[in-house]
């Protein structure tokens, strides 16, 4: 899904925060949403970029990030 609208991205933010997506897949999604850069600003945007999604803390690394952003 590629996001188009702030809501899009919100919907796959909630999605991963809730475990509805996995990491595989929101990491995808992420490398094709470049709008989140315009919307929520360049320097969060590549801060998921630069996350590890290997790392097997990821899920409390991305959740960290978004709490910033997201009113959960």
């Amino acid at each position: 899904m590629k996001p188009n609208n702030k809501k899009d991205i919100q919907k796959q933010f909630y999605k991963i925060y809730k475990g509805h997506i996995s990491v595989s897949e929101f990491e995808e999604w992420l490398y094709d949403a470049q709008e989140i850069g315009s919307i929520y600003g360049d320097d969060f945007y590549f801060i998921l970029l630069d996350l590890n999604y290997k790392n097997k803390h990821i899920k409390n690394d991305i959740e960290r990030h978004l709490e910033r952003e997201i009113p959960f």
